[in-house]
């Protein structure tokens, strides 16, 4: 069951970040973006431009989940 949980966290987290990054923009340092999926809120913030890294963080009072991504051209 905690595995199902993980990967749910997973898909609900990277689906929308993909989205994300599919439009034709090139995001600044510090740039932020906030959103709630289901309720639950997603908080993004680019962290580097040169390559460009994204920092992930979902946070509530039963979980958090944190990292950082790489987009590849």
């Amino acid at each position: 069951i905690e595995q199902a949980k993980f990967v749910t966290l997973f898909v609900l987290g990277i689906g929308p970040l993909h989205l994300c990054l599919s439009k034709p923009f090139n995001p600044i340092l510090g740039e932020t973006f906030e959103c709630r999926i289901g309720g639950i809120p997603l908080y993004l913030e680019q962290v580097s431009h040169h390559p460009p890294i994204s920092a992930l963080l979902i946070k509530t009072d039963d979980f958090v989940l944190h990292g950082a991504f790489h987009s590849h051209a």
